[in-house]
């Protein structure tokens, strides 16, 4: 009697196994993983954390981002791809880029609770944007110098980085530096 209820558990846990959902894989490190499957082009990522944000060329060249792979990622700029959206940079749920809708370069900032938003001033072409939490920098022509702009994203606020006699290319941004 023994036998046989070892040989029904065991028949149940195997027939069990069979009928269960497979688990899904998850990717080791170094492996490839698509986030946007879309065709056209994807250029010039940037990611923080689960979010990947990109220049996007399948209708004109628009910024997406997806926060898991697999998909055709969502589409953030709404102005027309007739000009060049392009060199994202994603902290948080907040993402910048340049922007040329206006006839110069500009600074855009993305949200989901403050939508999409220009958040440079001014004329003047404004270049590679970064932001980093409640900061964003990027390179800008300002009265004919080159320089760093840096932007406080709560009270909106510029402040220019005057970097004569050198000119400064594709600013960083961390916690306590630019």
């Amino acid at each position: 009697m023994a036998e046989r209820i070892t040989l029904i558990l065991v028949c149940t846990v195997v027939i069990a196994g069979l009928l269960a959902p497979p688990v899904l894989a998850v990717p080791a490190p170094g492996d490839t993983v698509l986030f946007c499957t879309a065709g056209g082009s994807q250029e010039h990522p940037d990611i923080d954390g689960s979010t990947v944000v990109w220049e996007d060329g399948r209708n004109g060249k628009y910024i997406y981002y997806a926060t898991a792979p697999g998909g055709e990622g969502i589409r953030v700029t709404t102005g027309v791809a007739a000009g060049q959206q392009g060199s994202p940079s994603v902290s948080g749920n907040r993402i910048v880029w340049q922007d040329s809708r206006d006839s110069s370069l500009a600074i855009y900032m993305y949200s989901p609770s403050g939508g999409e938003k220009r958040i440079s001033s001014g004329t003047g072409d404004r270049r590679m944007p970064v932001v980093h939490r409640d900061h964003a920098v990027w390179y800008e022509m300002r009265e004919g110098k080159a320089g760093i702009c840096l932007y406080d994203i709560g009270t909106g606020e510029e402040t220019h980085l005057d970097c004569s006699p050198v000119t400064e290319w594709r600013p960083a941004l961390s916690d306590r530096y630019v």
